[in-house]
């Protein structure tokens, strides 16, 4: 028995080292038992990447559904897997792009599932866009910027052509992923064309989302002004529109659906409400309206509350009643994320606590070392597939954007840790991969408050890594529970002013000024950290001639004067050159 404990994990290491994962993550919360499950999770993720298919490999849903699918891969490179396997997330989005057209472009893959078929019964392609943003964000990939914004464009046209439905601004078609008989009342059973006259917040969530992703893609691309003006007109007419169709003032949360009559199907989603709030959909009354409402089990958020009797039966087999009332760890993850997002503590830690626990209940039984596909909520019972690709990032998300507070943004990654006072140790992640970089991070805590963050044992203005740093670096950030008592000290500090640098272009110059600023020196680089030119100002302004290396639509200006210093994006239509 123990020879063959040996050469299981022998054979594991070997899978995670050919699997295209970067890194040996490392982390180490002074609570062995979300060390482990952690672990498990990074194990899970390279057991479900696939290095043979695509351009450069996919990510499969799980061990019983051995196959990419765009909203698995697109929620789990969201929640994780950007991070964890960047060249693999990449080829996940460019195969589902691949499958599918639209007037002869390429757009998300719609999955197609057994019950209600797939489009226009199903819409929540436009899962495509939270993961691709979350992926550009961490990887500043500009090679594939034009492509997304393609593809998402694209996918946007067929929405708005084919299921958007002009009398009430809402988007049609089935919740995501809720795509089974037992996620609707008994009169949808297997009849996808009444699925499709249907209505449902997340998925109408997921759309308003898509548009502001091409919106952010389009300024990147240095597209016309009128083109993304054009894109936030509707994210602001869809938001409208979901908050005046689908909140339910007496109850306190979104509706799940508004049903082919333009009535509410009351029930609580745990899916759509996380992206009310993750996605600023709700304001802040609402906001705390939900989680005041929020229904959970024993063992954590359910993707229903509550659940239809009429899917209850156990012993019908899971596809009977997977989506009513169950608990599954990728929504705990989005759930979570709100939480932290919010700064709720209790309830970040209730949803960190029951996804580990239902990690080791997985455990128990014959496989070792899982997260399963979903767990009932009387016992916390696993059940559906096994290695479940997002649900191991559910549980991954909630350590790395909650515990440690990570926000991948494109000028670096922001630190705002949320650490329940069951973490009384100081907490490491080791081995990040990130750009050129190899991060070690520590957060002392608890607390929900930054008081200090150190990068490389120096204290920092602003709880930020750089994304152009190279090479071993350190970050510790300790919070605590109360706000940080800011001191005034009349030494005048080196500030971030990023938004004061303002370009234009003359001719064949593009022109730096820098508000009440004279003297400062400016570096213009690339996203790959390229230097492109350097100039010196001792007028409050700086030309700088636009090469032949200046073709990138983006690019980052730099720039340092006595009391300031900062980063701007610098965006160039390809039509100038």
């Amino acid at each position: 028995m123990q020879q063959h404990k040996i050469i299981q994990v022998m054979t594991l290491s070997l899978f995670i080292a050919m699997s295209g994962i970067a890194a040996n993550f490392e982390l180490s919360t002074g609570i062995t038992k979300f060390d482990i499950a952690y672990k498990g999770g990074i194990d899970n993720i390279a057991f479900n990447t696939h290095l043979d298919e695509g351009e450069m490999g996919t990510f499969h849903a799980g061990e019983f559904w051995n196959q990419v699918w765009t909203r698995d891969g697109s929620y789990a490179i969201e929640q994780a897997a950007a991070l964890i396997s960047p060249t693999v997330s990449k080829g996940t989005f460019l195969y589902t792009a691949k499958r599918e057209s639209y007037q002869g472009k390429d757009i998300a893959y719609q999955d197609i599932c057994g019950h209600f078929g797939g489009w226009p019964a199903l819409t929540d392609a436009v899962t495509y866009a939270p993961g691709v943003w979350q992926y550009i964000r961490v990887t500043r990939d500009v090679g594939f910027i034009s492509y997304a914004y393609d593809v998402l464009e694209n996918t946007l046209a067929r929405a708005e052509a084919e299921v958007f439905d002009a009398v009430d601004g809402l988007f049609k078609g089935c919740s995501s992923f809720m795509e089974s008989n037992s996620g609707y009342p008994e009169k949808y059973a297997n009849n996808g064309d009444l699925v499709a006259q249907t209505k449902a917040g997340s998925t109408n969530m997921l759309h308003y989302k898509a548009y502001l992703v091409v919106a952010e893609l389009g300024k990147l691309l240095g597209k016309d002004q009128t083109v993304i003006d054009a894109y936030l007109t509707k994210a602001a007419a869809l938001k409208i529109a979901i908050n005046k169709e689908l909140w339910m003032p007496d109850k306190g949360y979104y509706a799940y659906i508004k049903d082919e009559n333009g009535n509410w199907l009351e029930e609580h989603e745990g899916l759509g409400s996380a992206f009310a709030i993750l996605y600023d959909i709700a304001d802040s009354a609402k906001c705390e309206s939900i989680f005041k409402n929020m229904q959970v089990s024993d063992f954590g958020v359910m993707c229903l509350y509550p659940q239809y009797q009429a899917w209850s039966n156990y012993t019908l087999g899971d596809a009977m009643y997977y989506h009513t009332g169950m608990i599954w760890p990728f929504v705990q993850g989005y759930w979570a994320w709100a939480a932290s997002d919010k700064r709720k503590t209790d309830v970040f830690m209730y949803e960190l606590d029951k996804c580990q626990l239902l990690y080791s209940l997985s455990a128990e039984g014959a496989k070792t070392g899982e997260f399963r596909e979903f767990y009932r909520p009387e016992a916390g019972e696993p059940d559906g597939g096994g290695r479940q690709l997002w649900s191991a990032t559910g549980y991954i998300s909630m350590i790395n954007h909650g515990l440690f507070g990570m926000d991948f943004q494109l000028d670096g990654i922001h630190f705002n840790p949320l650490v329940p006072d069951a973490f009384t140790e100081e907490m490491t992640l080791k081995n990040i991969p990130y750009q050129g970089m190899n991060l070690s991070v520590s957060v002392v805590g608890p607390g929900k408050y930054v008081h200090e963050f150190y990068l490389d044992s120096i204290l920092q203005e602003e709880p930020v890594v750089p994304f152009d740093l190279t090479g071993e670096h350190t970050v510790k950030v300790v919070v605590g529970k109360n706000p940080p008592i800011i001191t005034k000290t009349e030494k005048p500090k080196i500030q971030l002013a990023s938004g004061s640098l303002i370009t234009t272009f003359s001719g064949n110059e593009i022109v730096f000024r820098l508000e009440s600023q004279q003297n400062f020196n400016l570096t213009l680089n690339d996203l790959s950290g390229k230097v492109l030119g350097t100039a010196k100002s001792s007028s409050g302004e700086v030309r700088l001639y636009r090469n032949n290396a200046m073709k990138n639509s983006l690019m980052i200006a730099s720039w340092k004067s006595e009391h300031q210093q900062g980063k701007s994006m610098v965006y160039l239509q390809n039509s100038r050159f």
